[in-house]
């Protein structure tokens, strides 16, 4: 049993998730209809989500080494809040 998501733009055949042709009409499928255009998605969108990952981890060990670590709570910042006001 195949899988079949989309609709042919030309004849309305239900076309097969694989494939770059429509199985009735030979008619090129659309770009956001192609496996390869989700996958491609997935894989930017891991990088993207790879690399703020690095940034951020090199930006901590930057700016807060371990030695200088310091714990802020919520009560320190409504604390310091209320006093500036």
């Amino acid at each position: 049993m195949s899988i079949r998501v989309f609709h042919c733009k030309s004849c309305g055949h239900h076309m097969r998730l694989f494939g770059g042709r429509c199985g009735y009409c030979r008619d090129r499928k659309l770009l956001h209809q192609r496996v390869i255009s989700y996958v491609l998605a997935v894989l930017i969108m891991a990088a993207a989500g790879i690399y703020v990952w690095v940034v951020t981890q090199s930006d901590n060990q930057i700016a807060a080494p371990e030695h200088q670590t310091e714990t802020v709570t919520l009560f320190d910042i409504v604390h310091e809040t209320l006093k500036l006001n």
